[in-house]
């Protein structure tokens, strides 16, 4: 599920993960869309983000967070959310992270992820 306006990718990116929907999250990339991990890997195939994506869900963290105003020009937006993850079963400790992604607006009018740095931070 692309998201209509970049002002709702946080939006829509936190009911898929509350829904634990892994097709609705990867919908709302590019098919050639890069992460950048924070330990330098790039995940450039839709497997390998749907790997990313269900550990996320199997872990069971909760994420909590807030979008900051999107810029955009043109067909291009830079989104960015600060997220809190509380501490997990193991016992690591609550984490804040801030992700930075750039959207490109598609055919149809909807927004789909080209770049994100889900903890660039």
């Amino acid at each position: 599920m692309p998201f209509s306006r970049p002002e709702e990718m946080h939006a829509t990116f936190a009911k898929a993960m509350q829904d634990h929907d892994v097709d609705a999250l990867l919908d709302l990339f590019e098919p050639n869309a890069i992460t950048a991990l924070p330990h330098g890997t790039q995940l450039t195939a839709t497997d390998a983000r749907r790997d990313m994506f269900t550990g996320l869900l199997t872990a069971g963290t909760g994420m909590v967070g807030t979008q900051r105003t999107a810029l955009i020009a043109d067909e291009i937006a830079l989104t960015s959310t600060t997220y809190t993850i509380p501490a997990d079963k193991a016992g690591a400790a609550p984490t804040t992270v801030t992700t930075a992604e750039v959207s490109r607006r598609q055919p149809d009018g909807s927004w789909r992820v080209v770049f994100d740095a889900p903890a660039f931070s």
